[in-house]
């Protein structure tokens, strides 16, 4: 499903913000909500009357939350949702004889948002299913990201009857919910090779403390027994990088700024900073990106090598 964004102004600054949106990116204020349209229930078949050949019937009207009034459904983890860009979300409830399920559908304004999110909220430990872009399974739930949704089918019974209910209407649901089966466009800039399954991320705000690091990707490597974080955010204008070169001129004599680096980045320029919790972060220039890696050791040398020599070829086929 195309997805065109609607543009609207913060009232209190003034910049441009996604039209529908709960909080303003530029200054953090609440915006007002907009009015609900219910359109969950009225443009997708998700909230039908049944599921399974009627085995499954709705119990109640899909209730729709929308912009800030997502608080009134998910008091006190709202704040996180609206980071990524929420909108809506369309709830409802459904049973099986004496089996009680929620259906709840959370639409964001793109897909980076959605998945964004849903890496967020993604167990450490958990059963991963195959439903969309990604998804996990427990005994109390279902949830799956597709497109700019996140779509959860919940128990209020843990059972093994309750978990394979919730498996097969989640099947159907992920047949049904319109879009793309894909991650985010910029993980195309990450290798392949010696991944950690379901540990990609998105950070819409502060990535390893630091304020200025908004809207960043992330990925966990393993190399020779050793585990590392590879990281890009854009940063067309460096503004990313030259702020990481402010914070470590200023910081303590525990970091260490390193210019000129032997490694193929933008103008031969990176820097590497002596972290105590997060070990050495290398963090450099390429291709409009802010590329680095996070427990960087000398081992990881030639892969860094090779990730920027994949991203100058990247450049060359765009």
């Amino acid at each position: 499903m195309a997805l065109v964004k609607e543009i609207a102004r913060c009232p209190f600054c003034k910049e441009a913000v996604v039209k529908g949106a709960a909080l303003c990116k530029h200054c953090q204020s609440l915006l007002p909500p907009p009015k609900v349209k219910n359109k969950f229930a009225k443009q997708i078949n998700t909230f039908r009357t049944g599921f399974l050949m009627g085995e499954v019937q709705r119990t109640s009207e899909p209730k729709s939350y929308v912009g800030s009034s997502l608080y009134e459904y998910i008091n006190g983890g709202s704040e996180l949702y609206h980071k990524y860009e929420f909108t809506e979300v369309a709830t409802a409830y459904y049973k099986k004889d004496s089996l009680e399920l929620v259906i709840d559908v959370y639409e964001f304004a793109d897909s980076v948002g959605s998945f964004g999110l849903y890496s967020m909220l993604r167990p450490i430990d958990t059963d991963h299913n195959n439903l969309g872009v990604e998804g996990f399974s427990s005994r109390s739930s279902v949830e799956f990201t597709k497109g700019i949704y996140i779509i959860k089918v919940m128990s209020f019974v843990e059972s093994e009857d309750t978990q394979a209910l919730m498996n097969d209407i989640a099947g159907e649901l992920a047949k049904e919910i319109q879009g793309a089966d894909e991650y985010p466009e910029l993980y195309s800039c990450f290798m392949k090779e010696n991944v950690i399954p379901y540990s990609k991320k998105i950070y819409s705000q502060s990535f390893l403390g630091y304020n200025f690091m908004t809207d960043v990707y992330k990925q966990d490597y393993v190399l020779k027994n050793d585990t590392f974080q590879v990281f890009l955010a854009f940063d067309k204008f460096d503004q990313k990088f030259n702020d990481w070169l402010n914070e470590v001129e200023m910081s303590s004599e525990d970091s260490v700024l390193i210019c000129n680096f032997n490694f193929d980045h933008d103008s031969d320029k990176c820097i590497i900073i002596r972290d105590t919790y997060y070990g050495d972060i290398l963090a450099g220039r390429k291709n409009d990106l802010l590329v680095g890696i996070v427990n960087f050791k000398s081992t990881q040398s030639e892969y860094l090598a090779k990730w920027l020599k994949f991203l100058e070829n990247k450049k060359g086929q765009d």
